[in-house]
């Protein structure tokens, strides 16, 4: 049996360019993040001694080291991942789902720009609440994400669990099965930092504990698969399961 495809599928093992003239006008959000990479850099300069480098001074230094934050923060790849799976839901989606719920969740998508406007950069509340997306489009979203998988089409898989955990960053099964479609797609470093989210989420995701101790097997990290797979052993004499006990017998052997 492929405890990753079932795993996937029914989740039970979870518990839950401007011209030069041009000025630069600069979004609240973009101010957001210079202001971070700030304050930043200056606690970082606050540990610097600049007594004994006579090649760069402390307002070079300083601005170096602004522009590496920030460039730390743009968050790249996830907006790829954002990007991709706004595109397949939007050109694919009727595939997968019912006319009336791929409608609702364009008429979400419509509305996100508008909620981005007045978005309060203070607030405790997750993507999904401050954007305005409804509990139906974010199930409509997990099952194409989770039909993209069963179909081995595995990179629009990972972007469209990659937007879950966006707009649900508090829901370990999210992370978990992005941790799976990465693992699947042999993206071993991505899939290992979402097995770590989901694990710090929900200490009780046994399979994220076990898939990760798979991944730094391959990666030749014995001692970190080793961690992984004792934790496993620890959830499963609290939660025995007779699928997990299978895979945990064969990972012993490598790890012990």
């Amino acid at each position: 049996m492929d405890l990753y495809l079932q795993a996937m599928i029914h989740g039970e093992f979870a518990s839950t360019k401007k011209s030069k003239e041009a000025p630069v006008v600069k979004d609240r959000f973009e101010l957001a993040i210079e202001e971070s990479a700030k304050a930043y850099a200056d606690s970082i300069m606050a540990e610097e001694d600049f007594s004994q480098n006579q090649l760069i001074s402390p307002q070079m230094r300083r601005a170096q080291l602004i522009e590496e934050i920030k460039e730390a923060m743009k968050l790249t790849e996830l907006g790829q991942h954002i990007e991709t799976a706004a595109n397949v839901l939007i050109d694919e989606g009727r595939q997968y789902l019912q006319k009336e719920a791929h409608e609702a969740l364009l008429e979400d998508f419509s509305k996100i720009e508008s909620a981005l406007e007045k978005f309060d950069l203070n607030t405790d509340k997750n993507f999904k609440e401050i954007l305005g997306i409804r509990d139906a489009s974010v199930s409509a979203i997990l099952r194409v994400a989770i039909a993209k998988f069963v179909e081995s089409e595995y990179a629009p898989s990972i972007s469209l669990f990659a937007l879950l955990t966006t707009l649900v960053s508090e829901n370990a099964d999210y992370w978990y099965r992005l941790g799976i479609a990465a693992q699947r797609s042999e993206n071993l470093d991505l899939a290992l930092r979402a097995y770590d989210v989901a694990v710090t989420l929900d200490a009780t995701l046994i399979g994220a504990r076990l898939f990760a101790a798979e991944c730094h097997l391959i990666l030749g990290a014995h001692d970190e698969a080793e961690v992984n797979y004792k934790e496993a052993r620890k959830i499963l004499e609290t939660y025995p399961d007779e699928q997990w006990a299978k895979l945990v017998s064969s990972i012993e052997s490598l790890v012990v």
